[in-house]
């Protein structure tokens, strides 16, 4: 209990000390002794608890009263609302609601101080494995962050030098706000956990508003009354636990209102409606965006290590309430709802900070909707995904931060050429955006396992992970466009001066912690969310063997790729990028017909087809409607009716596995097999295109011939980056295949498959070519309407047998094309894409009909280009393996199946116009929503009919 306490109190004193000091020298000392011991303190804590069943502990036993620190804290949560009041009228703000709802509160809190009659709280402080792997985020994460400020604040006044030097106020609130939160995850009593809860709310009010610029206190304001008015929830929840509650349920003690279950359904809800607002879910997210206006350290001290932290964490506490109800069902559909709209929106963003801002968003209401679908599968994957977030988000902000100091800009676009100009910025950026999105690391790991527990949710619709399906694919988008920017070889802004120490340290300690944490995942898995898991639900969810090989398979595939690549020979030409027409010094203009011509690469960020305001707008509106139907869900509730709408999946098919010789024989088969079938269905095009055309076309054995022809050429290149993404393109696109051909995970298949694709777009945006960064975008534009359909066809296919396992698929008696006729058309639709046939061949075609020379594939040339036919061969072949699983109980009608859907998409390619990107997102996207979500949100309920 001892450490618990210090954890709690210690930062405490840096806090009154920084308040005082005003020496730069003295400070600094002060903030890195403190993180040092505040860090030290939380391993420590971690060794002692990490792995252990919970443990509680009374105050009363080491001789403290409980009810004179009742009586403090309540002297001190009235002192603060009265401050905050008090602020109000100093910064006169007109919006009167605030301090009406503060004094609501207040009001509210002493009617349970002083009217109440709960039963005593014998445990004061309780300690289990999520409370600690808060404490290590909030001890080594938070802690860092400060340290990070040392430098940062240090160039921030010099940015503002008209401004007053606020640092003493500014580190002083920053630890305050860590006390806060050690006391918030270890304390076992409600009533004290609300002070510390409000604590953070006014702390974060005096961060955002740090500077006291127009903007700055408003959106600090906005912060205010949203956040307060989560508080109302929380406090409305202490009132009806010690005076509306039936008698035998009043208690403000955590443990043992969580062991009521579905009877403590009410202050559950109302808690999760304070943790919806602190987590800046809809219809709270613009206070988070506002947020943006504060110092750097500020965002990642909101966004990844505290304050929308503490929302998740206390849902994730109720999650084993929500499990099985209706209510757990709306709170997990507001969560996908806004994962989906913050995604979306976040795609059109070019500031960095507003990108990193909206992926908060987005992937707190991940979290969000595993709390409410409650299951140990779910709440494992939640846990997971706040961990992964906490350390790459974190570094993300902290690097845009020291970005911005340097090149004066925080826009994505200004980011070009960051590799060459900036090496030790670049790498944190690449190892946290890698760290959000790319497969094998961490947030992969934990969308693979949501979507694998959101499948089994069988008591609802499955919209949860339809919602999850098309959220996905933005992320994709925004994060790879990020990327692709910072890897382009181009020249950068230099900017002015070195990152301070405090600052280099601090990223790179986050980016260690950010590898670290997808290298060791399965350690803190078993050894703290597991045995989390098995003392809240007694029973312990761990990953299937087979799973964690091939993901350790593809991570040491990642690892392996840069060292591979510095053994191939270096035997290379470098030329200049192609510009239509004649190249200027330093290649970014041309002499062209006319004049001389600069050239600018820039995104696409789709505002026109999403406005940000309209698309916030509309999901505010949505989320407060979401919101009614929460409480009025919540109060109709009672635990009888659990259950109550059967559940309608599948049986589960048993999880068949192939002998390890089948395995290697089925990967060797696809490698040495794919290119030769891909070769021959590529000649075989070729020849039926030019009949249809009144030709007689090339041989059938052509394209062998031309890769062969190709290999022997010299290696030419734009830059000698180029060559590796042509090889993670080609070995994830062989890994997808194997995979999948011997049998392994659909979803992880799938997976596999993207990271192969991002390789390539990655390997478009390397060279600082106009026409390649075009056809890189229309890449990810055609990733991005494929990727929800590749998902809910996965996701069909396991309702109909029950299984993710391509083996079982395979070997299933069920016809899959019978129960999912919308499935396969929306996979037959994107097939025209993957297969980049008109009118969908936007990023690059195999014929003469490419109206920007040869899009995504400009820059490559040689042995290159052979290499990335050759993975085209592999994806085809893939692809066509998709459709296959529809007809596998008849591999003779598979086989048709499989033929005559490749003659269809030749017919289709040579007799359709090309369309354009707008339009190819908008059918795609239409497509999935009507035949392949319709068919998979009707399927349970025609298995359940046709079961009766």
């Amino acid at each position: 209990m001892t450490i618990l306490l210090f954890l709690i109190l210690f930062p405490l004193l840096p806090a009154v000390l920084l308040a005082v000091v005003g020496n730069d020298t003295l400070r600094g000392l002060i903030i890195r002794a403190s993180a040092l011991v505040i860090g030290a303190a939380s391993i420590a804590a971690a060794v002692q608890f990490l792995g252990k069943p919970a443990q509680g502990f009374d105050l009363a036993t080491v001789g403290i009263s409980t009810h004179a620190v009742d009586l403090t804290l309540f002297g001190v949560e009235a002192v603060l609302a009265l401050a905050m009041v008090a602020m109000c009228f100093v910064w006169k703000t007109r919006q009167w609601w605030i301090p009406a709802l503060i004094l609501g509160q207040l009001a509210i809190v002493a009617a349970v101080e002083f009217g109440g009659k709960a039963a005593p709280v014998m445990q004061q402080l309780r300690v289990d494995d999520l409370a600690i792997i808060m404490v290590l985020i909030i001890g080594i994460i938070g802690s860092a962050i400060a340290v990070f400020g040392v430098g940062y604040m240090r160039d921030w006044v010099h940015h503002h030098h008209h401004d007053p030097d606020r640092r003493r106020e500014f580190f002083s609130v920053m630890f305050l706000f860590l006390s806060a939160m050690f006391a918030i995850v270890l304390v076992n009593n409600l009533a004290w956990m609300f002070l510390f809860w409000e604590i953070t709310t006014l702390a974060s009010f005096l961060l955002i508003g740090h500077s006291r610029s127009e903007e700055a206190t408003g959106n600090a304001f906005k912060a205010l009354g949203l956040n307060t008015l989560g508080g109302i929830g929380f406090a409305v929840a202490l009132l009806w636990l010690t005076m509306l509650a039936p008698a035998g349920n009043r208690t403000l003690e955590l443990t043992v209102l969580l062991a009521q279950g579905q009877a403590a359904m009410i202050p559950a809800c109302l808690i999760a409606f304070a943790g919806l607002a602190k987590s800046a879910q809809l219809p709270f997210s613009r206070w988070l965006l506002g947020a943006m206006v504060a110092p750097t350290p500020v965002s990642a001290l909101l966004h990844s290590s505290t304050m929308v932290k503490a929302g998740v964490f206390i849902i994730l506490k109720f999650a084993v309430v929500f499990h099985h109800t209706l209510p757990g069902y709306i709170l997990a559909l507001l969560g996908g709802l806004t994962f989906l709209m913050t995604s979306l929106v976040a795609m059109t963003q070019s500031n960095a900070k507003r990108v990193l801002a909206y992926s908060t968003i987005a992937n707190l209401g991940l979290i969000v909707m595993c709390a409410g679908v409650g299951s140990a599968e779910a709440v494992w994957a939640g846990i997971m995904l706040l961990i992964f977030h906490a350390v790459a988000k974190a570094l993300l902000f902290l690097t845009v931060g020291s970005v911005e100091h340097r090149i004066g800009s925080r826009d994505i676009e200004d980011m070009s050429g960051l590799l060459g100009s900036r090496r030790g910025l670049a790498l944190c950026l690449i190892i946290g955006i890698c760290g959000m999105f790319l497969a094998p690391f961490g947030m992969l790991i934990s969308k693979w396992s949501c979507l694998e527990a959101l499948a089994v949710v069988g008591d609802f619709p499955p919209i949860l992970a339809i919602l999850l399906a098309f959220g996905s694919a933005p992320t994709l988008v925004f994060w790879t466009q990020w990327l692709g920017k910072v890897i382009t070889v181009a020249p950068g802004k230099i900017g002015e001066g070195d990152v301070p120490r405090d600052e280099a340290f601090t990223l790179g300690l986050l980016a260690i912690l950010t590898l670290a944490a997808s290298l060791c995942f399965p350690i803190f898995a078993t050894h703290g969310v597991e045995t989390y898991l098995a003392g809240v639900y007694g029973t312990v969810r761990s990953m299937p063997g087979s799973i964690l090989l091939i993901m350790f398979i593809m991570l040491g595939m990642m690892l392996a790729l840069p060292l591979f690549y510095l053994l191939l020979p270096k035997k290379q030409t470098l030329v200049a990028p192609y510009l239509a027409g004649a190249n200027l010094p330093g290649n970014l203009s041309f002499r062209g017909s006319l004049a001389e011509q600069p050239i600018t690469n820039s995104n696409y960020y789709l505002h026109n087809l999403l406005p940000e305001q309209k698309t916030m707008d509309k999901s505010i509106i949505v989320g407060v409607a979401l919101l009614v139907v929460l409480a009025g869900t919540t109060f109709a509730f009672t635990p009888s009716l659990s259950g109550a709408i059967a559940a309608v999946s599948a049986a589960v098919a048993p999880a068949g596995r192939l002998e390890l010789w089948q395995v290697i024989a089925a990967c060797a088969g696809f490698v040495i097999g794919a290119p030769i079938l891909g070769g021959l269905l590529a000649g075989a095009d070729r020849i039926l295109t030019a009949r249809m055309q009144g030709r007689v076309g090339p041989p059938l054995l052509q394209p062998f011939w031309d890769v062969s022809k190709l290999l022997q050429k010299r290696h030419v290149a734009v830059n000698l980056h180029q060559n590796f993404y042509v090889l993670g393109f080609l070995a994830f696109t062989v890994a997808s295949g194997c995979i999948f051909f011997a049998g392994g995970d659909l979803l992880l298949t799938i997976f596999a498959f993207t990271v192969g694709g991002i390789f390539l777009v990655l390997g478009a945006y390397a060279p600082n070519s106009p026409y390649s960064h075009i056809g890189a975008q229309r890449e990810l534009m055609q990733m991005l309407a494929c990727e929800p359909m590749l998902i809910l066809g996965a996701l069909g296919l396991f309702y109909v047998t029950g299984s993710f396992n391509v083996y079982d698929l395979m070997l299933t008696g069920k016809q899959s094309v019978v129960w999912l006729p919308g499935v396969l058309i929306g996979i037959l639709f994107i097939l025209t894409i993957k297969l980049r046939k008109s009118p969908f061949d936007l990023s690059t075609s195999h014929h003469g009909h490419q109206e920007l020379v040869k899009g995504l594939t400009t820059e490559f040339s040689g042995p290159s280009l052979a290499l990335i036919e050759l993975a085209h061969w592999y994806e085809n072949v893939f692809m066509l393996g998709l459709i296959w699983v529809f007809f596998a109980w008849n591999p003779w009608i598979a086989g048709a199946a499989v033929v005559i859907t490749y003659l269809a998409e030749v017919l289709v390619d040579n007799s359709s116009a090309r369309l354009t990107v707008v339009t190819m997102i908008r059918s795609s996207w239409a497509t999935t929503l009507v035949f392949g979500a319709l068919n998979i949100v009707a399927l349970p309920y025609i298995i359940r009919a046709i079961a009766r």
